[in-house]
Order: C-alpha cells, then structure tokens, then sequence
C-alpha cells in the first residue's frame, strides 16, 4: 500500500511541478506515512520562488486524521504531522511576481500563501507556498484537502 500511495503522490504532484525522481520522492515520504498509518487523502506541493522560478519545498499529506508537512530539504529528512482537526484559523495572501528568464525576458508567477493556526495563541501554525501559473486549481486543491468548514468543528 505504501508504494501505491507514493506513485500516487509523484502523480499528484507532477500536476503542478516536476519531481525528478520517483526514488528520492520515496526515500522522503516512507517515514512519515509508515508513522500515520492512514491511506493518503490528498498530497500537495508548496512551492516557493527561486531565483530560476518555482522550486518545491515541501510537500503535504492529508489522512483522515493528520496533516503532515515533508519539507523537501537536500541534507536531511524533516517532517511535522499535526491533527487534521486542529485548525482554527486561515489567513490566504495572493499576488504576482515576476522574475527575468535567461533570454531577459519577464515571467509573471501568481503567488500564494495560505497559513493555517493551530490554536489560540498563534505560536502553530503552518505555511503553505504557491508560486506557478495556476494559482486558482491549487488554492481550490488545497481548501478542498483541508476545508474551511473545519472552523466550524473546532
């Protein structure tokens, strides 16, 4: 089941941008879904602006029960996991930026920042990027994996 849920999530994924192997995606994401033990929701990446354009930086897995961030680091293996219910609060910021290709040529990415706080005093929460050319898709995935309506239940 584990590797269904990586093929899965590789599919998931290369939606919005290209992750260049299926190995390394796996070595990321064994541990923390081998700890969730749950079937795999949603996954989703969070995408920050490089200096080359959109660069993934972690991805998220939602299950039933968890919300888990595998941040995407080249030296070591990092992950948080927090309950999926614990929301309380969203905070949603878009804008353009744009960035000089190599032939100096300017291109407009839609940027996106969706924050989620995880209680009362603000101290947790948890950041989700965006940068690409399809904001609307992503932001509509992401609300859909962790609804809105969650404020309501908490």
């Amino acid at each position: 089941m584990l590797k269904a849920n990586i093929m899965s999530i590789w599919n998931d994924l290369n939606i919005y941008i290209e992750v260049a192997s299926l190995t390394a995606l796996e070595n990321r994401l064994t541990t923390p879904l081998s700890i969730m033990d749950e079937r795999v929701e949603y996954a989703f990446p969070s995408i920050i602006l490089g200096p080359d354009g959109p660069l993934l930086n972690s991805i998220f897995i939602v299950t039933a029960s968890y919300l888990s961030e595998v941040r995407m680091h080249a030296d070591k293996h990092e992950f948080d996991i927090v309950n999926f219910k614990s929301v309380i609060n969203y905070k949603f910021e878009f804008w353009e930026q744009s960035i000089s290709d190599s032939d100096e040529s300017l291109t407009a990415y839609e940027i996106a920042t969706i924050t989620l706080m995880h209680n009362a005093s603000g101290n947790c929460g948890t950041q989700i990027y965006y940068a690409g050319l399809n904001r609307s898709e992503w932001v509509n995935l992401v609300v859909e994996a962790i609804p809105v309506r969650l404020l309501v239940n908490t």
